[in-house]
């Protein structure tokens, strides 16, 4: 049964991975998300850059799926992953084609990087039952599909 607020679209992370490490900076812990559901907030957490001391003043790195660019986005964020105002350097990463997305980040302006490699990330999407149809042909699939304001929709 849907919950109230119900959209279609990414809704979990399948799994994510790190493919390829270039670079992380001394004392950070790189933290993938599997199975992660979307919050409240309407974002996906994906990944976690952060110092190994808890109490470290150094910055913490979120990377979230940005629905509204279909990408990978990192924010800045404090101990309880809220936000903060400030944007890292490498806030937008770049889409590597299939699964695969280039990240190098890094605190603000000139700041040194945190973390560069190459994260891959399966998503989970859901539509409301009955209103999808799905075809596959080889390795491709397309999804057809009626959104809420009955709009047709192939992915």
């Amino acid at each position: 049964m849907a919950k109230k607020g119900y959209r279609d679209g990414v809704h979990r992370t399948r799994w994510a991975k790190e493919e390829r490490r270039d670079f992380l900076a001394r004392g950070y812990a790189f933290t993938c998300f599997n199975e992660t559901e979307i919050g409240e907030t309407g974002r996906l957490k994906v990944v976690r850059i952060a110092p190994l001391d808890a109490l470290s003043p150094a910055p913490r790195i979120l990377g979230r799926w940005d629905k509204a660019v279909k990408a990978l986005d990192f924010d800045l964020v404090d101990e309880h992953d809220n936000v903060l105002s400030a944007k890292p350097r490498g806030h937008h990463t770049k889409a590597l084609g299939g699964q695969g997305f280039e990240v190098e980040v890094g605190p603000p302006k000139r700041g040194p990087v945190v973390y560069k490699g190459i994260v891959a990330i399966a998503l989970g999407y859901r539509i409301k039952p009955g209103t999808a149809t799905s075809t596959i042909t080889g390795n491709a699939a397309k999804l057809n599909h009626t959104n809420r304001t009955g709009k047709q929709e192939i992915r």
